[in-house]
């Protein structure tokens, strides 16, 4: 019996070419127009470290901490809005984290302004601040305080409503050099040696930096607040202040009027840990981590993670 052929592979295997050929004689279009578009992105979030860009990066650290303590993190994080609009960003835990509770607090700063005595009592905006860095159970205070400076009075609230201050003073070969404080009871001239004072932690001025910076204890369950004093031989100014430290107009009996630049107001201390935090346009913010271990935890590296994303 003779094979058989199989008519429609091959009719298949003719055809197909020759429909090839005619598709490429007729000259038939591969689409009825093209657009070619070059998307030219920019990434307005970038992510520093100590000043340096470390965006698209992992950053490692070593914090150490023992049992039943709370360790806050050397690095302040910093993440940059280059936008023109306002992002959202979360702060994404992860890794080892079995005895050890990850939280991350704001760090926070507040304009000094120039003050003028006398007749003219606005304020204008300056060069220096100061950031207040918040912790569990203590807060520290970072002040600038430039060569022409010579004393720096912080006020800080406590619960009870009668607030103290901590001073720090170039007054060489004086006994108002370095930190002192004064406690309400005592008049506003005097101040006492700051080792005899339980609410002080630590202080130490930064001569290369051009900064004053101290720790106190926080009264848990407490917002504490705070009002600055920058005082020296500035030119043009007589000294700085937060902004809330404000003149206030007062009604005289004879229809004229008076200010009075004794008044302060404090700034109030966002103590607020963050999860997920707004970026502001053309600005940035700084964080810490913080690190609260649970007595029961054992010896051993606790590897831990934050990853910051897009709020989703």
């Amino acid at each position: 019996m003779k094979k058989q052929i199989n008519k429609k592979k091959l009719l298949t295997l003719l055809i197909v070419p020759i429909f090839c050929l005619v598709l490429v004689n007729a000259g038939i279009m591969n689409y009825f127009g093209q657009i070619k578009s070059t998307v030219d992105v920019e990434q307005p979030i970038s992510f520093f470290v100590n000043g340096v860009d470390n965006t698209g990066e992992q950053v490692s650290e070593t914090v150490p901490c023992e049992a039943g303590e709370t360790c806050m993190g050397s690095n302040a994080y910093r993440i940059v809005n280059d936008g023109e609009s306002d992002r959202i960003v979360s702060l994404i835990t992860s890794g080892n984290t079995n005895g050890v509770d990850v939280s991350y607090v704001k760090v926070q700063t507040f304009d000094l302004y120039g003050q003028h005595y006398g007749d003219n009592l606005d304020l204008e905006l300056s060069e220096y601040d100061v950031m207040v860095i918040p912790s569990v159970d203590e807060v520290t205070y970072v002040v600038d305080f430039p060569d022409d400076a010579t004393e720096v009075d912080v006020e800080i609230s406590r619960a009870s409503g009668d607030n103290y201050h901590i001073k720090y003073s170039t007054n060489i070969g004086s006994e108002e050099e370095g930190f002192h404080y004064r406690d309400p009871s005592l008049t506003a001239s005097d101040t006492l040696p700051i080792a005899g004072f339980e609410s002080f932690i630590e202080g130490s001025y930064d001569s290369t930096n051009k900064v004053v910076t101290f720790t106190v204890k926080r009264e848990l369950g407490y917002v504490q607040t705070f009002a600055v004093h920058l005082m020296g031989s500035f030119e043009d100014i007589d000294s700085f202040v937060v902004s809330s430290f404000m003149t206030k107009e007062f009604k005289t009996g004879e229809g004229g009027t008076y200010r009075d630049n004794g008044i302060t107001y404090h700034e109030v201390i966002d103590f607020d840990t963050l999860s997920q935090v707004t970026v502001p346009a053309n600005s940035f913010i700084e964080f810490y981590p913080q690190f609260s271990v649970d007595d029961m935890a054992t010896d051993g590296n606790y590897v831990i993670y934050t990853t910051i994303n897009p709020a989703e």
